[in-house]
């Protein structure tokens, strides 16, 4: 016996352990069902991620997705990779969801155009009249006053898919 096939066996490595290409079946929490799609019997319990600890990475695949079981033991596995994933928790998701980041350029972009705008008519379209009480002011910047901002909310700029 070689001194690395001595390592194996006293580490308890077991170099037959192999990939399976699976449909999912069903999933709950971290772990799922995965069918073989080679006919062979279904895989319980499949880990989603490495632990049961609700911090870590939980990458949770579609339903009827392909997936790849990497068998940990005889009888046990993990997911390795996703066809299809219907969403991704960095440690317990409570911090919300990620930012679509077009869409907050998108929202930024319209604040800084109002402003930039607001600033043309102080530093250019206005000039000071003497006693006439703002009506100057007011009327180069009633077109940029009647013209209103939409407010952001969540959802314009929430992606679901992925949370912190």
């Amino acid at each position: 016996m070689e001194i690395a096939e001595a390592i194996r066996k006293i580490a308890g490595e077991n170099r037959n352990l192999k990939a399976i290409v699976c449909e999912v079946v069903t999933v709950t929490g971290a772990t799922c069902l995965c069918r073989p799609i080679d006919g062979s019997a279904d895989i319980e319990g499949v880990r989603l991620q490495a632990a049961a600890t609700n911090d870590g990475m939980l990458i949770t695949p579609a339903v009827d997705s392909i997936v790849i079981v990497q068998m940990i033991n005889d009888v046990e596995g993990y997911v390795s990779m996703f066809s299809e994933i219907q969403n991704i928790k960095f440690f317990n998701g409570v911090q919300g969801s990620l930012v679509l980041i077009n869409a907050l350029v998108e929202k930024l972009n319209a604040i800084e155009s109002d402003l930039n705008d607001l600033k043309q008519i102080f530093s250019i379209t206005w000039t000071p009249v003497p006693n006439d009480g703002g009506g100057a002011l007011k009327t180069a910047a009633a077109t940029w006053a009647a013209d209103t901002l939409t407010e952001t909310v969540a959802e314009d700029i929430d992606n679901e898919k992925i949370t912190q």
